[in-house]
């Protein structure tokens, strides 16, 4: 599966001297703190764990957007695999999707202070990062997953997702989504 994703997502093109699947593996569970973790130091794990000769010039290569894409897409699929729910048939006789919609925040390293900074009561001195998410829950599936600066809440978020509203869904939202322009387009798309 982690391959077929690598692929799917542009990752992978090709066979090559690093697996997807041993990216991802040293990615999430080297040994040394993950905070913390250089380029040498992935480079180091990837040679010990499964005999892997990369430079840390090869492996800074494979940061980058669709690697990015690639581990929204491990995410978006484990998340999808996780999340089974027996939906009632009168809840799906009455809406094409119901979509829920939510954030959460979370510290980074220091290091990403400049393009992840903190703010208020949240991390004022690390960095800090936002994952906007959003369920189909009749459909089971994932239908956003965005990392984002902090500053950029859930107000912004629902402005500027406005054009995926579609008629007759249903949108579940906390409080912090709802603006005028995002009830009027609730309204005029009759969501």
């Amino acid at each position: 599966m982690i391959d077929e994703k690598a692929k799917e997502t542009g990752f992978i093109k090709r066979i090559r001297k690093l697996p997807a699947s041993r990216f991802v593996n040293t990615l999430m569970f080297a040994f040394c703190n993950q905070a913390k973790t250089s380029l040498p130091d992935i480079a180091a794990d990837l040679n010990q764990q499964f005999n892997i000769d990369i430079s840390k010039e090869g492996i800074h290569k494979k940061f980058n957007h669709k690697a990015v894409n690639f581990l929204k897409a491990l995410i978006k699929e484990q998340l999808s695999e996780q999340f089974t729910f027996p939906i009632d048939n009168q809840l799906k006789a009455s809406f094409p999707s119901t979509k829920i919609k939510d954030s959460t925040k979370f510290s980074l390293p220091e290091i990403y202070n400049v393009d992840f900074p903190g703010f208020g009561n949240f991390s004022k001195t690390n960095g800090l990062m936002n994952i906007q998410y959003e369920y189909d829950l009749i459909n089971g599936n994932w239908e956003y997953i965005e990392l984002t600066n902090c500053k950029r809440n859930d107000q912004q978020d629902s402005k500027e997702t406005i054009d995926s509203i579609s008629k007759g869904d249903l949108y579940i939202r906390d409080l912090g989504y709802i603006t005028p322009k995002y009830l009027k387009a609730i309204i005029q798309k009759e969501a």
